[in-house]
């Protein structure tokens, strides 16, 4: 049993094999911005009960149309990791939209025992991102994609609009399930995923389709390790290399990658980024490319 603020008549009753309690905004009767106490109790076959187990939080009303998910994963907590929050947050703000944030890194990355459909269904848009500091980093470097996948499936399938930001979400390291995502994404295959500096984007111009018009955008720093994409005839594309960009001794390219995808699945739309945004302000237009696609995801 799992009940709120002492109101024990109206207890959740959690019947094995669950064994998560989930609360969504109609449990809390509109009470935000206050300290709330989640109560729960086991109970056994013959009836008995164990102790009551207490746990205090302060729960936010939630803020604006946007959720920002800021996955960092045990990468986390190096002081470059601030540039990355600063573009998505700062961004924003910029943008002149309001959201809320969450910072998976503050609950300890146990997404596993969390029932996220209830918080996203609550947003018109979850910003998922997960970019590195500097390149290659660890492989799958997108640690929490994995236990939040369903939700995000679930959220996009029912109208939700998903921008997933991340060099390591798709591929043969990628984090999201090979079964299902790329229909989700518009991915017809995955052409190239390379470590090597002679691949680094830092030395292409990405060019961006992204509405109201054709624009360019160019990588600062050393990025390997970057998914190129070549789309379903369904998917529309957001960003791409020229054919001829990304020649090695490996690969020759003859049609045009994509690095950015935006595709409508179920009565959602979902979109992919492979490179770095973050990192992408060469040009000095990263953070309009960003209010870009936020304002296409939000119409």
């Amino acid at each position: 049993l799992a009940w709120l603020d002492g109101d024990r008549a109206h207890a959740k009753v959690i019947t094995p094999p669950d064994t998560t309690v989930s609360l969504g905004p109609t449990d809390f009767g509109g009470r935000y911005e206050t300290s709330r106490t989640l109560k729960v109790v086991a109970v056994d076959y013959g009836c008995d009960t164990s102790a009551v187990a207490t746990y205090t939080w302060y729960v936010k009303q939630p803020s604006g149309r946007i959720l920002l998910v800021d996955d960092l994963g045990d990468e986390g907590g190096r002081s470059s990791d601030s540039t990355t929050d600063a573009f998505y947050r700062g961004g924003l703000d910029l943008c002149q939209q309001d959201y809320s944030v969450l910072d998976i890194d503050k609950f300890g990355g146990m997404l596993s025992a969390f029932n996220l459909s209830k918080l996203f269904s609550m947003f018109d848009l979850v910003i998922w991102y997960n970019e590195p500091d500097t390149g290659p980093p660890k492989a799958p470097y997108v640690l929490h994609v994995p236990s939040a996948q369903q939700d995000l499936e679930t959220y996009v399938e029912n109208g939700g609009h998903l921008l997933m930001a991340s060099l390591w979400a798709v591929g043969s390291s990628g984090a999201l399930s090979d079964s299902v995502w790329p229909e989700i994404l518009g991915i017809d295959s995955v052409v190239v995923k390379d470590n090597s500096t002679s691949f680094d984007c830092k030395h292409w111009t990405i060019q961006s389709d992204v509405p109201p018009g054709p624009d360019s955008i160019q990588v600062v720093g050393l990025w390997g390790g970057v998914d190129c994409m070549l789309p379903r005839p369904e998917a529309a594309p957001l960003y791409y290399i020229p054919p001829g960009t990304a020649n090695t001794p490996r690969y020759t390219q003859t049609v045009p990658f994509y690095l950015g995808l935006l595709n409508s699945w179920g009565t959602g739309k979902a979109a992919l980024l492979t490179f770095p945004l973050s990192r992408s302000d060469g040009n000095g237009n990263a953070t309009a490319e960003y209010c870009k696609l936020v304002n296409l995801l939000l119409q």
